[in-house]
């Protein structure tokens, strides 16, 4: 079964609807239809198990049928990675994440080769926190 992210914010009703770069991926990567079910992941520890009830070319209405919660673990874990060179970093979050990291703090160390700016390391921790998101529908 295919897995999304929804903000909680938008998980509130029985009728959901995926948009932007969820509902692009589902409708022409994925080719999903109408009928066909799906799982949604609010990051809150619920899981939404829907129906495809229409899909448009920019949207699909979902309306769920059934929600559990998996209360967080006992004890979370923190990874300290200090910055690689190159896109290494982008892929030790994927990992993490998928290994059920909870959080990934990046640190800049004495023998760190990447040193970013101020604009330049909101660009990466918004790349991560994308990566992350996305890590976690896997």
């Amino acid at each position: 079964m295919h897995r999304f992210y929804l903000p909680p914010e938008r998980c509130r009703h029985s009728t959901l609807e995926l948009t932007d770069d969820e509902a692009q991926h589902a409708l022409r990567v994925l080719r999903i239809q109408p009928g066909e079910r799906i799982t949604v992941l609010d990051g809150a520890g619920h899981q939404l198990n829907c129906e495809v009830r229409a899909a448009t070319k920019r949207t699909l209405t979902l309306d769920m049928q059934h929600k559990t919660f998996s209360p967080p673990l006992p004890c979370q874990i923190t990874l300290l990675q200090a910055v690689p060179k190159a896109k290494a970093m982008d892929y030790i979050v994927q990992k993490a994440t998928e290994l059920g990291a909870a959080r990934v703090v990046p640190i800049l160390a004495e023998r760190t080769v990447i040193h970013l700016d101020g604009e330049a390391a909101g660009d990466k921790a918004e790349k991560w926190q994308q990566i992350a998101l996305e890590s976690i529908e896997q």
